[in-house]
């Protein structure tokens, strides 16, 4: 009987040890795609020199159709909220994210908050689990 209890025990420790490890692993490839997702937005902001213009909008929706970024598609309508007194350049309303220009001397650099967000099954409609990765560009100079 004793032999049993142990033998239980070490398959319950087995069990969750394999549930971190593949809690971990989810996680980590969320973080990766959405990481990934918020340095080609970057990429293409610079490449074109600006976010005000229709073919950057336009190039950015496209690349984030092409990169299934569906799991933080913004649903609820949620607004961007404000950082450091600013409010977000993005007309994009079909997906999580943000985009801040903020003016420098030399020129202005653009702020890019990506959202990734977890639906999960049973506790989903309780917690909910939403992260932001946030990158800047460089400094794009203005003559």
């Amino acid at each position: 009987m004793n032999e049993s209890i142990s033998n239980a025990l070490v398959f319950m420790i087995v069990i969750i040890v394999i549930g971190i490890c593949s809690t971990i692993v989810f996680f980590s490839l969320g973080y990766s795609k959405t990481y990934k997702i918020k340095s080609k937005v970057i990429d293409i902001i610079e490449k074109n020199g600006t976010y005000n213009d229709t073919t950057v909008r336009t190039e950015i929706e496209d690349y984030l159709k092409t990169a299934s970024y569906s799991s933080s598609t913004n649903k609820t309508g949620e607004s961007c909220p404000k950082m450091d007194g600013l409010s977000a350049k993005n007309t994009l309303k079909n997906y999580r994210f943000c985009i801040y220009e903020h003016a420098t001397i030399k020129g202005s650099y653009y702020t890019v908050r990506v959202y990734m967000s977890y639906n999960l099954p049973v506790i989903g409609d309780f917690i909910k689990l939403r992260y932001h990765i946030t990158g800047d560009t460089r400094v794009i100079f203005s003559f």
